[in-house]
């Protein structure tokens, strides 16, 4: 599982085994691997400053 920010939208790539298991456990918590964390985490600290420039963008500069 990896998040992404891209266009002002965050986004989630799953894998298959990841969609299944989603899928196969829809409305109820789903285990993730506790070494996913420092990934995930990673990548929402790159969205969040990827959201920031943008929003700085836009204030300073107007929107594109």
């Amino acid at each position: 599982m990896r998040i992404i920010y891209q266009d002002k939208k965050l986004l989630v790539s799953l894998t298959d085994e990841e969609v299944d298991k989603f899928y196969k456990n829809k409305h109820f918590p789903v285990e993730l691997p506790i070494g996913s964390l420092t990934v995930l985490h990673q990548d929402i600290n790159k969205a969040m400053n990827q959201a920031h420039v943008d929003n700085l963008r836009e204030q300073y500069f107007g929107k594109k």
